[in-house]
């Protein structure tokens, strides 16, 4: 029997993609056909400004905001619900390119420009920069990751992940290759990161005491990782169709399963976060934010 799709434009449910060719003669619209057998299925989709919006980075806070870094609206960070409603900007000096989720309502905003990298501390609730840590002597490239774990930041560049206390101060770099995204799991202390050269995954302790390991997992072209729960990561990577996925990896590097089929990935670079207070995976591509629920 051929495989069930979805329609998420028209809510329409097709045999297979001949039928779904037959019905829409839109066919670059990626978001639009979905198999039915997907475990998270397209539930919203909008546009954060305009049709020249690119989406850097994308985060969900606990109090069920997002907060994006973007192109658009210069020096600006922006909010807003997870329906896109209420959208709000954030003044901030310096271009915003990563963001990371801090304690209560806080975020961390890696902000790089004139070769220098700087990190704004900012209170969403209050809509204001707290403070800035000035030029981290940090590299940059579009595939650093950056995040925030136990008083420290984590930046990485083409060769390695540097390890900064709250006032900046450079305390250790990790040796690693490329690391494009990185995820954290506070039960056993490690931090997980994906390599798009070698498609690849590894992890090293949140201390950066050990030398970075492999797991068994094999990922081609790995772009974007994020917790899901205890048990289990979320990695968007490559399929034998030359579309993306978004698959269920666990953490000992054991096990994984297909969540999300057949994205389509512009030149960009994605961004995907996981929230449980909605059981809600978003993903920010181009200027769309996309949000797929857990059915």
């Amino acid at each position: 029997m051929s495989a069930m799709y979805r329609c998420y434009n028209c809510s329409r449910i097709c045999l297979c993609k001949e039928c779904f060719s037959r019905l829409h003669s839109d066919k670059t619209v990626h978001e639009s056909f979905q198999p039915i057998s997907d475990s998270c299925i397209l539930d919203c989709k909008f546009k954060l400004v305009d049709k020249s919006t690119l989406i850097k980075d994308i985060k969900f806070l606990n109090n069920g905001l997002l907060v994006v870094a973007t192109n658009a609206q210069h020096k600006k960070i922006l909010t807003c619900s997870i329906s896109g409603m209420n959208k709000k900007f954030i003044p901030i000096t310096g271009c915003a390119e990563r963001i990371t989720v801090m304690e209560g309502n806080y975020v961390a905003v890696l902000l790089a420009e004139y070769g220098k990298v700087n990190i704004g501390i900012v209170d969403i609730q209050k809509g204001y920069v707290k403070k800035y840590i000035q030029d981290t002597k940090c590299s940059w490239n579009y595939r650093s990751a950056f995040i925030y774990i136990e008083n420290q930041f984590f930046i990485s560049d083409f060769e390695k992940i540097n390890v900064l206390d709250q006032s900046g101060k450079l305390k250790k770099q990790i040796p690693c290759s490329t690391p494009v995204d990185l995820c954290c799991d506070f039960d056993l202390l490690r931090i997980y990161f994906i390599n798009e050269l070698s498609s690849k995954m590894f992890f090293i302790d949140v201390e950066g005491n050990n030398t970075p390991k492999c797991t068994d997992h094999n990922l081609k072209d790995p772009k974007s990782i994020t917790t899901y729960d205890k048990e289990y990561m979320l990695v968007l990577c490559l399929n034998e169709n030359a579309l993306y996925n978004v698959i269920k990896v666990d953490y000992s590097g054991q096990s994984s399963e297909t969540v999300i089929t057949n994205i389509r990935i512009p030149n960009c670079r994605p961004n995907i976060c996981f929230t449980r207070l909605t059981n809600s995976l978003v993903m920010g591509l181009m200027g769309t934010v996309y949000i797929y629920k857990k059915e």
